[in-house]
């Protein structure tokens, strides 16, 4: 809660520190190559100086494509009667991207949903179970607020956040 008109969700630091592994260590691999091959005499085209850069760069946009949409405004904001995610001021949003905003008004309620999101191989441990949070307005249709890996914080922010709007809480968890 910024203040009694004015809610907003935040990344988490841990969110921000995995954005930022992705986005360094892609520099890093990236800068360090081709720094290491300059010293070394063998900057050029060739595989010990392309390969790696690529990969480095690949990481590194992945970060600053992370960085960029997880750590966009979301923005519950009374005075503007608005909901809007991103920087762009919610007048410009309802009239261009209807999932990036709507109008207070037209909430009718939060929903909590949970998805299981299994691994990518044979590894079991790497699979999670991610928790949303959802505007359901009254045409039926929803908006994504949020995503969260721990299910009572994001208990925690939907039961404030109903309380804000002055909405019910859909938990089908």
């Amino acid at each position: 809660m910024v203040g009694p008109n004015r809610v907003a969700f935040k990344p988490t630091i841990g969110a921000r520190l995995f954005y930022a592994v992705f986005l360094v260590g892609g520099l890093g691999v990236a800068i360090g190559v081709t720094v290491r091959n300059a010293n070394a005499g063998e900057l050029g085209m060739n595989a010990t100086t392309i390969a790696p850069v690529m990969i480095g760069a690949v990481f590194a946009i992945a970060g600053a494509a992370l960085w960029y949409f997880g750590t966009r405004p979301v923005v519950f904001d009374k005075h503007r009667a608005a909901f809007w995610k991103g920087k762009r001021a919610p007048d410009r949003v309802f009239d261009r991207d209807r999932k990036n905003g709507a109008k207070l008004e037209d909430i009718h309620a939060i929903q909590l949903l949970c998805e299981y999101i299994p691994s990518s191989g044979s590894r079991r441990s790497a699979s999670f179970y991610s928790y949303e949070l959802n505007l359901v307005l009254h045409d039926g249709s929803r908006l994504n607020v949020t995503d969260h890996s721990k299910l009572h914080k994001l208990r925690k922010d939907a039961k404030a956040l109903a309380a804000f709007l002055d909405v019910p809480v859909w938990d089908a968890i």
